[in-house]
């Protein structure tokens, strides 16, 4: 750990201890020393699934639950296919935002799927926390924003507006009317933040989450390629191999080789 990311850290230590739920952060631009332990479902009930459905839970966390949050970004309380129950909330650090979760426990009739499954300690334990968590996730956010000592948030606004573009490849010029500059300013800002062209990073993120994707979940390759801008598979698997040096599919084997292990 960072001497940086320490008073997040602390933050998170105490508010666990507070709140009486373990917490994890999910988010894709997490900075580098980050403590991998807040990284991760690591509860015993969680860490039970994974052993036999972890491509299921990383779909229900990373496509299910992003898309779910894009679309309303309020703290709520869900629960998973696998009957945990938990509280999830945005966490916005500078423009890319992250998901702070509290949980899980066990809040349906009868005994729990699984003995690691606690039980909700009283009825209505989460909803008297959604609050704090939201409050949490918030403070988190600035937290981060500080520690990470941001002087230009340039980077992570272009980097979101390529993730906004859900079904289709941008072009400089929708870049550039999105930030207010001319093409060529744009394109050379691009450049300076970045040391690439503004098409080979829109193609790195797109294909960085297509890689998620592939790995996660069991949505075929053509939805996945169709949903990140890719006009038909086989642009995508050429744009998909020249980038990890195999095809979309030997990924997705080779990953789920190493997952069922």
């Amino acid at each position: 750990m960072t001497r940086a990311h320490g008073p997040a850290t602390e933050l998170l230590e105490r508010s666990e201890r507070v709140l009486g739920l373990r917490l994890c952060f999910h988010d894709r631009s997490i900075p580098r020393g980050f403590p991998k332990r807040w990284c991760e479902h690591a509860d015993p009930a969680c860490l039970a699934v994974k052993q036999s459905h972890q491509r299921q839970c990383c779909a229900w966390c990373g496509l299910h639950l992003e898309n779910a949050m894009a679309a309303d970004p309020r703290p709520r309380i869900q629960t998973c296919p696998f009957g945990h129950t938990e509280i999830v909330a945005p966490v916005r650090r500078a423009a890319v935002p992250g998901v702070l979760y509290a949980g899980p426990v066990w809040t349906g009739a009868g005994p729990a799927p699984r003995p690691q499954l606690r039980r909700e300690p009283e009825p209505g334990f989460l909803a008297d926390r959604l609050g704090m968590v939201a409050a949490l996730a918030r403070a988190l956010g600035e937290t981060l924003s500080g520690a990470e000592n941001v002087v230009d948030d340039r980077r992570d606004t272009i980097i979101a507006f390529i993730h906004r573009q859900r079904q289709q490849i941008p072009r400089l010029s929708d870049l550039a009317a999105d930030l207010g500059l001319s093409v060529s300013r744009t394109g050379h800002l691009v450049r300076e933040l970045f040391a690439m062209p503004f098409a080979e990073l829109a193609h790195e993120i797109k294909l960085r989450e297509a890689a998620h994707y592939l790995a996660n979940s069991g949505m075929p390759i053509l939805g996945i390629a169709l949903h990140f801008g890719y006009s038909d598979q086989s642009h995508f698997t050429r744009r998909f191999r020249a980038r990890y040096g195999r095809t979309p599919r030997a990924y997705r084997l080779r990953h789920a080789s190493r997952t069922s292990v």
